[in-house]
């Protein structure tokens, strides 16, 4: 968070130093919160977990086939999220975009490896450009409620929300650019496509299952 704060180009001042107070305080208390759960996590039902879960794991179907209809369900999460996000533009609907976008990403990297070495710049981009979001949309939350709290110039805080606004795009767009497919040399396409487009029908072609938008995976 700290380099989403040079990137601003504040490199001081009691704005500045406000925000990087509570980063620290926040990055405090997750560590201390994070600490107790693990102090608390009990052992003995992890030893039972690794006792009982190597053999139902046995009887699941691990074949490709089925990976990639538990990855499409991801993937229609992940443009069902899409839409409301762009519909919205909200926050809270960007982080479950970010949210859906890991959990496919999980999907692919640990169940189907052929295709997400294939896809793997790609998602990272994706991935990068949802993260930096997040990380301004968390900052401008910080900075509204520490403006709230500290008596800090209004003039200064309004250039912060305006540089965090002009961060905020750049992400968007990267986001867009990550995801947009370039027709192929000599070829038009009649709209734009997506990655998401493409890698929903080579799932459903693995899955084997219908490949239009819209149709469900079934069980």
């Amino acid at each position: 968070m700290e380099q989403r704060i040079r990137r601003l180009g504040f490199e001081g001042g009691p704005a500045r130093d406000a925000v990087a107070h509570a980063l620290r305080r926040d990055q405090q208390k997750a560590l201390r919160k994070a600490t107790r759960a693990m102090e608390k996590f009990s052992r003995k039902r992890w030893r039972k977990w690794r006792r009982r879960l190597p053999k139902r794991a046995a009887k699941l179907d691990s074949s490709p086939r089925s990976f990639a209809r538990l990855a499409l369900q991801r993937i229609q999460e992940v443009r069902s999220r899409e839409r409301r996000w762009r519909e919205s533009e909200s926050e809270s609907a960007a982080h479950r975009m970010r949210i859906a976008v890991k959990q496919f990403r999980y999907t692919v990297q640990s169940f189907l490896p052929k295709q997400y070495a294939a896809w793997e710049k790609d998602l990272m981009r994706i991935q990068d450009a949802l993260g930096d979001l997040h990380d301004f949309d968390v900052l401008r939350e910080w900075l509204g409620k520490i403006a709230k709290k500290v008596s800090l110039d209004p003039a200064t805080v309004q250039l912060w929300m305006d540089r965090i606004a002009e961060a905020r795009g750049d992400c968007v767009e990267r986001y867009g650019r990550a995801v947009a497919v370039k027709p192929k040399r000599g070829m038009t396409q009649s709209k734009p496509t997506e990655v998401w487009d493409r890698w929903r029908k080579e799932l459903a072609a693995l899955a084997g299952v219908n490949s239009q938008p819209g149709a469900t995976v079934s069980e």
